[in-house]
């Protein structure tokens, strides 16, 4: 009976993590699905690169940053974080770049992505579904067991 109590509640503090996990893995893939169909294409400016040392509308933790400025079609200039972290030592401040941003959310913007940071995304996607099937053989074994 205590068995069972504790893989339980070991299941479900798994589900909880794992769809915490899953879900900050998809907010890269959603960004990236809208920013290839509406997405428009400028040159840009590296301002400078930011340390985020806590989430950021789910984006990874401790990562460096790039801050663009970049002109909208309206002829306005918006500077914005990028929804990519990149390795700071990749290009330097002041670097131009070609940039995609969302015109109808100017902050969802992104420079050159390297295939590595899919690659990334998919591990943690798939620690995201380990740790939900982790939780559907626990939670199975307590109710049965």
């Amino acid at each position: 009976m205590v068995r069972a109590l504790v893989m339980a509640a070991l299941g479900l503090v798994l589900a909880v993590l794992g769809v915490g996990v899953v879900r900050d893995g998809l907010l890269p893939i959603r960004d990236a699905l809208i920013l290839r169909r509406r997405g428009v294409r400028v040159m840009g400016d590296v301002m400078r690169y930011e340390h985020l040392p806590a989430l950021r509308r789910g984006r990874y933790r401790g990562s460096e940053v790039p801050v663009y400025r970049f002109p909208l079609a309206d002829g306005g200039v918006w500077e914005a974080r990028s929804i990519t972290a990149v390795r700071a030592t990749a290009r330097g401040s002041g670097t131009r770049v070609e940039v995609v941003y969302d015109p109808e959310d100017p902050d969802r913007v992104t420079g050159p992505v390297r295939r590595r940071g899919h690659v990334g995304t998919a591990f943690v996607l798939l620690l995201g579904a380990a740790a939900l099937g982790l939780f559907v053989l626990l939670w199975t074994r307590a109710l049965t067991g």
